[in-house]
């Protein structure tokens, strides 16, 4: 969730997750329900857990591919993995008018996917 996209969709699952919902949140007080603008705190937690749960498990895990250049370019000066015609993986980078390696400038790229998080040890 740390890139532009990811804050947004972080945005609405929090919306989401908190919303006035849920079986504590309606009471019945004689023979009419009523909504219970203060359910106890442990209802609302035990809620939105259940709802973020259920959430979880609706998202489809996304898979990283190879997007083709005649589909779509990555963003100009990103450092992204790209194929070459010869089957070569590299690190390249689009320039808005060619893509360019560490040793060389290249014409012939097919595909591109974004660059996988460098390597952290754990601590």
């Amino acid at each position: 969730m740390s890139n532009k996209h990811g804050f947004n969709r972080g945005r609405s699952i929090m919306d989401r997750l908190t919303e006035s919902c849920g079986p504590n949140h309606f009471r019945v007080c004689g023979n009419k329900t009523v909504y219970n603008r203060k359910p106890p705190k442990s209802s609302r937690v035990s809620y939105a857990l259940a709802k973020l749960f259920q959430l979880e498990e609706d998202q489809e895990p996304q898979s990283v591919r190879w997007i083709p250049v005649e589909e779509q370019l990555p963003e100009i000066g990103e450092p992204v993995l790209i194929t070459l015609w010869n089957g070569c993986v590299d690190i390249g980078t689009w320039y808005g008018h060619r893509w360019g390696t560490a040793l060389y400038y290249s014409e012939d790229v097919l595909a591109w996917m974004p660059k996988p998080e460098n390597y952290r040890p754990a601590d």
